[in-house]
């Protein structure tokens, strides 16, 4: 903590321009000095083919068995190694905190879990995990934010080099600060059910109450046991496309 607060007093905290998918209604600003990467340079860069990671209208979007999403990559312009992967998704495609940290670092000491966030980014996860890429030590925050309104979720990751997390960790944690995500209303049957558990009805996910199942009548959501965690069905086919794509948003081995 400590050299958390140093960090703050030593190296400034700057954020950049702000950025904003109007598809999504999802906005934030990055830090000073990260690039985002068009449509045709991302595709390039992670080795797909454009058409299958261009970000298209939710109107055009006509690939089968796939949930609509929005891809977007920021790239370091300084030395330190920063890049900001951003996936926007129209699905919950995580049903437990384990579910998350299986996927986000499989070699977590058991019981590991992530940290909670809370409104107003929240609901949502975040997990810090450290991995090896060409030789160097390599430091990343995965967050998860639900919209349970609408069924979409937010998976961010932010990287930088380890050497450098002191001075890059308040400059993610800032950008995190500035999020703005106009979500779906809550159902009204999941209000009551949240209001007769006696619970906020903006909890963080680490013991929160159910959710709707994806597809499912909201008439569901009061029948779910308040003490339950998320549910969502997750299909074959979207079990699929979420390996695929959270193979690109979680580039990297994670290590302990």
């Amino acid at each position: 903590m400590l050299a958390f607060v140093a960090s703050l007093l030593l190296f400034p905290v700057q954020v950049g321009e702000v950025f904003t998918d109007t598809e999504y209604r999802f906005s934030f600003e990055p830090p000073v000095r990260v690039r985002q990467l068009p449509d045709e340079e991302r595709a390039r860069l992670l080795g797909v083919p454009l058409e299958k990671e261009r970000n298209i209208p939710r109107d055009a979007w006509a690939v089968a068995g796939e949930p609509f999403r929005h891809n977007h990559l920021w790239l370091d312009e300084s030395t330190y190694g920063r890049s900001i992967k951003l996936l926007l998704l129209d699905s919950l495609p995580w049903r437990s905190p384990e579910e998350f940290m299986s996927m986000v670092d499989p070699g977590a000491a058991a019981g590991t879990r992530p940290r909670d966030l809370p409104e107003p980014i929240g609901p949502g996860l975040i997990h810090e995990t450290t991995f090896e890429s060409n030789g160097r030590l390599v430091r990343k925050q995965t967050v998860y934010l639900l919209d349970l309104g609408d069924q979409r979720s937010a998976l961010i990751s932010m990287q930088a080099f380890d050497d450098d997390w002191v001075v890059v960790k308040p400059q993610f944690e800032q950008s995190l600060q500035t999020i703005k995500w106009q979500r779906g209303e809550l159902p009204e049957d999941y209000k009551a059910m949240r209001q007769a558990a006696g619970a906020p009805l903006g909890p963080g996910l680490g013991g929160g109450p159910g959710a709707r199942r994806a597809g499912a009548g909201r008439a569901d959501l009061a029948s779910m046991d308040p003490e339950a965690w998320m549910e969502t069905e997750v299909l074959g086919s979207f079990v699929l496309a979420a390996v695929a794509l959270l193979a690109l948003l979680l580039g990297g081995k994670a290590g302990a």
